[in-house]
């Protein structure tokens, strides 16, 4: 990129800057805060309600979202900007944590190396290797799912396609490919999510349903 990055208007997020030992030092401090044996940055109590969700179980703490696997729980928060994407974990317990930076738009890598780093080192829960039979959709529906989706009043996704490959693009933000796990069912290799097409009854698509941790209804345009 010219200029190696981008300067963004929102500088409570997109404005700050940090490394790996940086940003690994905020999870030790964290996790210390939240046993209550330390309290250089927020106390015990403070770090506590910080890290408790307001949503739903697994859902958005203050800054952070907040994820349990069958008790294991991890405060952690994705990364991305133009030319850069990444992702941190930490445990609540045990003094476990992760963190990957790419300085890259694909961010494939990001999960391949959370589920090696899981698997050698034991961290219940991070590691989302599975296999998928892909389905072979039929070019006919293909071509029905293609176009605009409304997730939000202001992000709207739109559902392209190369050949046999399908792509997504949210506003503002990068395309990214969708595989068929069926023939209307789709999901992603570089974010937790997934999406469904839905079909009237005269056969038409009328929304997409998309899950990534909650789950959007959005309209077709």
């Amino acid at each position: 990129m010219k200029g190696k990055y981008h300067i963004y208007p929102e500088q409570a997020a997109a404005g700050l800057w940090t490394n790996p030992r940086d940003l690994a030092k905020y999870i030790i401090e964290t996790q210390l805060a939240y046993q209550g044996k330390s309290a250089k940055v927020l106390d015990e109590e403070r770090t506590k309600l910080r890290l408790s969700p307001y949503m739903n179980k697994n859902g958005a703490a203050l800054g952070v979202f907040v994820e349990d696997y069958d008790g294991v729980k991890y405060f952690g928060h994705g990364a991305g900007n133009a030319g850069f994407t990444g992702g941190y974990y930490g445990s609540f317990e045990g003094g476990n944590g992760l963190i990957v930076m790419v300085n890259s738009d694909n961010g494939e890598i990001v999960q391949e190396l959370i589920n090696s780093i899981s698997k050698v080192y034991g961290f219940k829960g991070l590691n989302k290797t599975k296999k998928v039979t892909l389905a072979a959709v039929p070019d006919q529906d293909l071509d029905l799912y293609l176009g605009n989706y409304q997730l939000t009043p202001k992000l709207v996704l739109t559902v392209s396609r190369e050949g046999k490959k399908v792509f997504v693009q949210a506003t503002g933000q990068p395309r990214i490919e969708a595989f068929a796990e069926s023939n209307n069912k789709f999901f992603f290799k570089t974010i937790q999510a997934s999406m469904e097409f839905v079909k009237d009854q005269n056969g038409l698509i009328t929304e997409l349903i998309f899950i990534q941790g909650s789950t959007i209804h959005a309209k077709r345009l």
